[in-house]
């Protein structure tokens, strides 16, 4: 009986996909149909938590640890609302800041064309002294 070396067997295993990018998932979250069970679902559960009315309530149907695992829910959610604001904010900025990188860029090659200019001025100016001194 032959044994298959290691490097066969790993051949054989199929290459894993990359993660979806953020982009990727934008797309397909905007591309998703109305009635997508995740859309559907997340609406049901909306509904069946009413999260606001529940903490709030003072339903003794509704036990201390329900009204932690809701509280703990709303927190998520939040966190996940700031951080998707936070990152559209660091988009924007990422923007400006490569805006702002390539206008630095075109204003060093102006100075740096400046200076060129400048440079060959004074030397000219230099010989032209030169030659008045000289007479």
């Amino acid at each position: 009986m032959m044994r298959k070396r290691h490097t066969e067997k790993s051949a054989l295993l199929p290459v894993r996909p990359s993660p979806p990018t953020l982009k990727e998932i934008e797309e397909d979250v905007k591309s998703a149909d109305k009635n997508d069970y995740v859309f559907t679902s997340m609406t049901s559960v909306n509904d069946d938590f009413n999260f606001a009315e529940d903490l709030n309530s003072t339903d003794d149907s509704i036990d201390a640890d329900e009204i932690q695992k809701r509280q703990i829910v709303l927190e998520q959610y939040e966190k996940v609302c700031k951080f998707l604001e936070l990152n559209d904010s660091l988009k924007v900025g990422q923007t400006n800041l490569n805006k702002a990188c390539k206008k630095l860029i075109e204003t060093g090659g102006d100075v740096k064309s400046a200076m060129t200019d400048l440079s060959i001025k004074l030397e000219q100016q230099r010989q032209l002294l030169k030659k008045v001194n000289e007479t």
